[in-house]
């Protein structure tokens, strides 16, 4: 087993260990205290931790060797896992929305929201320790799988603050009228606006997967920065009319780089010289990138 594939398959155990132990207190502590919020959170995090499953078996795959039958690797099982998520995620995050207008609509439902208040800011505080952690193990790896899961470990911080906040409002404000008025139906209107917060995050992530899943070229920002960062070497060279062909598949990167040449021969050596710099450039911006620099003769 290589050094990556162990770090990021640790990485990944940890996350999923403590997603497991949120899932059990978040599911224990929304029956204890009948907060539809905290229940959105488990169903969120159950989600995460069944999808955690299945990438752990996808990881192993990423790291084969190319071959004829698959020369881009295993990459788009990558994107087609994202893809999956993405999906999977929306239709909950929608489900739950649902469910809470229900309740809402039924005549609400009051819970005890000091409780929950100092609970989420807890959650909070441990999620910025994970978070941190996460973001140095993945600096080197470049992991999708990672990289989902920092994106439900950071919703978890931002939701978890502001639901802590939230939940401390009524306690404040507890003799406003505004506030009695509305009481029995404040747990369901942060649990909403907290899923209409969630949402965005798996649509982000959805575009550029399909894109990746068909072998598209990248989004436009990427593509322009790849053309930035070997501008200088391409002029250097005196290589003109050079046109970009870019595949992305997961974590990694195929870019040719088609010239025009400038004599009828080519030494080999000149050639493989600048592709490696470019290379060189290119893998310190986007990690695992495969360069090609090729004479454009048709």
């Amino acid at each position: 087993m290589s050094k990556k594939l162990k770090a990021e398959k640790n990485i990944l155990k940890i996350s999923m260990i403590l997603c497991g132990v949120f899932i059990i207190i978040e599911t224990v502590i929304s029956i204890i205290s009948k907060s539809q919020a905290v229940l959105m959170d488990a169903v969120y995090d159950g989600t995460e931790f069944m999808m955690l499953i299945i990438s752990m078996k996808l990881v192993p795959m990423l790291y084969k060797p190319l071959n004829e039958k698959h020369p881009y690797g295993y990459g788009q099982f990558e994107s087609i896992f994202v893809v999956l998520k993405s999906f999977i995620m929306i239709a909950v995050t929608i489900g739950l929305i649902i469910n809470n207008i229900q309740i809402i609509i039924s005549g609400g439902k009051v819970v005890e929201f000091n409780f929950i208040a100092g609970f989420q800011l807890i959650v909070a505080f441990v999620s910025i320790f994970v978070v941190l952690f996460m973001k140095k193990g993945n600096k080197n790896l470049n992991s999708k799988f990672i990289e989902m899961e920092l994106n439900g470990w950071i919703i978890d911080i931002v939701s978890s603050l502001g639901m802590g906040v939230a939940f401390l409002i009524p306690m404040i404000f507890n003799d406003s009228n505004l506030v009695r008025l509305i009481y029995p139906y404040i747990d369901q209107l942060i649990a909403i606006l907290l899923a209409i917060f969630m949402l965005p995050m798996p649509i982000k992530l959805l575009i550029p997967a399909f894109s990746d899943m068909f072998l598209f070229a990248p989004e436009n920002e990427t593509m322009e920065l790849i053309k930035e960062k070997t501008e200088n070497i391409l002029r250097r060279e005196k290589l003109k009319n050079t046109t970009f062909d870019v595949i992305r598949t997961g974590r990694k990167m195929w870019i040719s780089i088609y010239f025009e040449p400038k004599e009828h021969w080519i030494a080999v050596l000149y050639v493989e010289r600048i592709q490696k710099e470019i290379e060189k450039v290119l893998k310190e911006e986007f990690g695992d990138v495969y360069v090609e620099l090729l004479p454009d003769i048709g």
